[in-house]
């Protein structure tokens, strides 16, 4: 039976706590150990956390560190002797046979390469209620070439192999410099491994007021989601900000046609001439055709 662990990163999560972890008490046909790392909650989240759970669980309460951080330590610290690893958000419910459909895939791939399992959610309302299914299949597919400008994978539906865990704490980035710990392990696996997307949700994914970040339930939703992504990115830069933390610690490693690359997004802004090269040509891609199209505006009009 394959071993996974669980690494779940709380903070303040009484709300719908409980029923995340009876669903994961629920999971069938696998030997599952939860690790969970506090991130700093109140006394009621520490209440939960020390009631009896029925499956194997360790505890680490931390201070408060951020999502980022929390997910990065609990990657750190897990056992060196379980098969696969799961990333869980606090608030969603998980199907019955979440990892194990997850284990099933991985399993089908080389256990010495990394290897990253993600699916699509189910989203529903702070009453389970269902809204829809999210995000989007990946219509050109995964691949490197995507994850340097893009996200796919939902972090809390993610299950990566030993092989990839061991690439991804070898190196630990700039927490300012990364946008997600989801999209760093799509781009670090991306590059160097496997991607198994599966178009069939695994979890409830549920949307409410406090969700660090959430999909898209409407048209006005998503199009404001984009708005404030557009607004945050030409500020910030964080698309590039990300490649050259990942370029910067990984360039030995990589293949000569994905240091090309990360080397040509990089610096092709130099000029307007180049950009306009560089937009016209890019190997890089968007899923969405609007977001593809978006992409080489923004990079043309020096944005990114």
């Amino acid at each position: 039976m394959d071993k996974i662990q669980v690494l779940l990163s709380t903070y303040n999560g009484e709300m719908y706590l409980r029923e995340q972890l009876e669903s994961l008490e629920k999971q069938t046909f696998v030997q599952m150990h939860l690790f969970i790392r506090d991130d700093g909650s109140s006394e009621e989240t520490h209440k939960i956390l020390a009631s009896e759970l029925r499956m194997p669980v360790s505890i680490n309460y931390g201070s408060n560190i951020g999502i980022q951080a929390s997910f990065f330590e609990l990657l750190n610290q897990a056992s060196a002797d379980v098969d696969y690893y799961a990333f869980c958000d606090q608030d969603d419910v998980w199907k019955p046979d979440k990892l194990s459909r997850a284990a099933m895939q991985l399993r089908a791939a080389p256990s010495n390469i990394p290897v990253m399992y993600c699916s699509r959610t189910q989203l529903v309302d702070k009453s389970l209620n269902h809204l829809g299914y999210w995000p989007p299949r990946p219509r050109k597919g995964a691949s490197f070439a995507n994850a340097v400008i893009e996200n796919i994978a939902v972090g809390c539906t993610i299950v990566i192999n030993r092989a990839a865990r061991e690439l991804i704490i070898k190196k630990t980035p700039n927490y300012n410099m990364i946008i997600m710990h989801d999209w760093w392990i799509y781009l670090c696996v991306s590059a160097f491994g496997t991607i198994i997307y599966d178009s069939e949700p695994t979890i409830k994914y549920r949307q409410h007021a406090s969700n660090s970040i959430g999909g898209n339930s409407g048209i006005l939703q998503k199009w404001n989601r984009k708005a404030t992504s557009f607004k945050k990115n030409r500020k910030l830069k964080l698309l590039r900000k990300q490649a050259q933390e990942f370029y910067e610690l990984y360039r030995e490693e990589l293949t000569m046609d994905k240091r090309e690359t990360i080397e040509v997004f990089l610096s092709s802004n130099s000029s307007f001439s180049k950009r306009i090269k560089y937009s016209s040509n890019s190997k890089l891609y968007r899923q969405s055709i609007i977001d593809h199209y978006l992409f080489r505006l923004m990079y043309l009009l020096n944005m990114i």
